[in-house]
């Protein structure tokens, strides 16, 4: 498979949401959007990989579009359902360390943080 260029974008709103969205060979690929919780904290609200870029792709997406967040942001916070085992594998593998779990809408969660070294 031939190595693609990854470009990634960011937005902002008055609400202090941003979303950052990934492309693969200039084709969107996907998205991780969140909100700045305080100066220098991003919180990911939510992610998603358009279908033709998931599986092996998956984890080089991810950590392409949290490294450019990671440029702007020296924490990056996460909630990961306990019960997306992949996905928490992945965080972990990006460098998010578990700090906690919680609880919302009656799903157990890990929370998940990633500080700049």
């Amino acid at each position: 498979m031939s190595q693609r260029k990854y470009k990634v974008t960011s937005t902002t709103n008055e609400f202090t949401g941003m979303v950052y969205t990934g492309y693969i060979g200039g084709v969107y690929a996907g998205k991780i959007s969140g909100y700045i919780r305080e100066k220098g904290v991003f919180e990911i609200h939510s992610s998603s990989l358009e279908a033709e870029f998931r599986g092996a792709t998956t984890v080089r997406a991810f950590k392409e579009i949290t490294d450019a967040i990671m440029k702007d942001f020296h924490c990056v916070l996460a909630k990961i359902p306990n019960s997306r085992i992949d996905s928490l594998r992945m965080a972990l593998g990006q460098g998010f360390k578990i700090i906690g779990t919680s609880t919302y809408c009656d799903v157990l969660a890990v929370d998940l943080m990633r500080r700049e070294e």
